[in-house]
């Protein structure tokens, strides 16, 4: 659409020559709002910039239907109006799907044997909890095999979260809470607290994962198990490699 301004009254000549750019930078902050709450999220940042473009926008319209009323008679005007909300609106859904699909994204595995997916007594248990729960890892920084692992359990409940603490960086934290070395593993629910392991050279275990989440809220201690041997009858015969609560 070419913007023109024609018949401007002396009060608002001086400043014709801006009212384009003020057109062009309404769409330019909506699209870099909707781009950002795609790409990182849709947080005060993304939002902002598209708020500021529509307001832009819409003091863009105002300021031109006061000094020029003729403008929105013409045809062109009228063309160039539909194809601008017909651009804004295609935007708007592109941005509402990118944060459908950012909100709920479920990665697929690929894997011959899915090891990068939850077992299904895994996602079971993580399915059930019903108060917050925390793992705590003091290391500096997560493995991303582990974090991976703590991601997917989070994925399937936001009851569960996890953090990275530094024991070298918060030495009293890491000395209030009761962590004895570099690497260990703890969940937590409320005032109960469980050690899962220690991920100092080795690698975080979901078998040693479920099972602690499993005993946080049972007073005796129950127990899950990888199963590899499909001849015994505790296991699923079509799920090898998955975890199941044994019978008695």
């Amino acid at each position: 659409m070419k913007l023109t301004t024609p018949n401007w009254s002396p009060k608002y000549a001086k400043y014709a020559k801006y009212a384009k750019y003020l057109f062009w930078l309404a769409p330019v902050l909506i699209v870099a709002g909707l781009t950002a709450g795609a790409v990182a999220g849709w947080d005060a940042v993304p939002l902002t910039l598209i708020a500021v473009g529509l307001v832009i926008l819409v003091a863009w319209l105002i300021f031109l239907a006061s000094t020029n009323p003729a403008f929105w008679a013409r045809r062109s005007t009228q063309a160039g109006t539909n194809a601008l909300i017909a651009t804004l609106s295609m935007l708007a859904i592109l941005g509402f799907v990118n944060f459908l699909a950012a909100r709920y994204a479920k990665p697929i595995d690929l894997t011959e044997n899915q090891i990068l997916t939850l077992a299904p007594q895994s996602q079971e248990i993580v399915r059930s909890l019903n108060q917050p729960v925390k793992a705590w890892v003091f290391l500096p920084e997560l493995d991303p095999t582990d974090q991976r692992l703590l991601e997917n359990y989070q994925r399937e409940n936001q009851q569960f979260s996890f953090e990275a603490i530094d024991p070298q960086a918060k030495p009293g934290f890491a000395r209030d809470f009761g962590a004895q070395s570099i690497g260990e593993v703890y969940l937590e629910a409320g005032e109960t607290r469980r050690l899962v392991q220690s991920v100092a050279g080795e690698r975080l275990s979901e078998r040693k994962l479920t099972n602690a989440l499993a005993q946080l809220g049972n007073n005796q201690t129950q127990k899950v198990y990888f199963c590899k041997d499909t001849a015994n009858a505790a296991c699923k015969p079509d799920k090898a490699d998955s975890l199941r609560q044994p019978t008695a």
